[in-house]
């Protein structure tokens, strides 16, 4: 993800992408991670209901509280 955005926090990511690019993103992601041990969530801004899961992103992982309004 380094070259890619603003490295926010470890693990954190802030891009700016079209729709292309952010395909071409997940397509080369979909080839590194494991499926059965990573996370990884994308989230268009500014707060649209589209999230886009990857890999193992269906779990909550422990401490980490859920707050929906």
């Amino acid at each position: 993800m380094k070259g890619r955005g603003v490295h926010l926090q470890y693990s954190v990511f802030h891009c700016s992408l079209t729709w292309s690019k952010l395909s071409e993103l997940k397509e080369k992601l979909n080839w590194i991670i494991d499926e059965k041990e990573d996370d990884v969530r994308i989230y268009p801004l500014p707060s649209e209901e589209k999230v886009i899961i990857m890999g193992c992103g269906d779990r909550v992982p422990d401490g980490v509280e859920v707050f929906l309004e």
